[in-house]
């Protein structure tokens, strides 16, 4: 498990990486692995395959299943909305817009 500070300070520091090398368009295969590195652990460790450690696992290592469908005083949304709707959007967005495929989630 990492430390959360130092993969925050590690993260800024690719995003900022990642930045420069896709507005120079230099080191685009580097870019692309850098990118896919970052995506994978937004996502949970069994769903990559990829990598050791998952920040999307270790945020919600300690959420109990009932605690996803409390909408929060003064909250709009479950955090089962919220994570259903970001799962649309990266579905549209990666299979449909970028790959020319079709969505998964209808």
């Amino acid at each position: 498990m990492l430390d959360l500070k130092t993969f925050r300070q590690e993260w800024s520091s690719d995003q900022k990486r990642l930045r420069e090398m896709l507005k120079t368009g230099v080191e685009l295969d580097q870019a692309f692995d850098l990118f896919f590195s970052q995506h994978a652990v937004l996502h949970s460790q069994k769903m990559s395959n990829q990598i050791d450690w998952s920040y999307a696992d270790e945020i919600f290592s300690e959420v109990e299943d009932d605690q996803y469908r409390i909408i929060p005083d003064n909250g709009d949304h479950s955090l089962m909305w919220i994570l259903w709707h970001i799962s649309r959007i990266e579905d549209v967005t990666m299979n449909v817009l970028i790959a020319g495929g079709s969505q998964i989630f209808m």
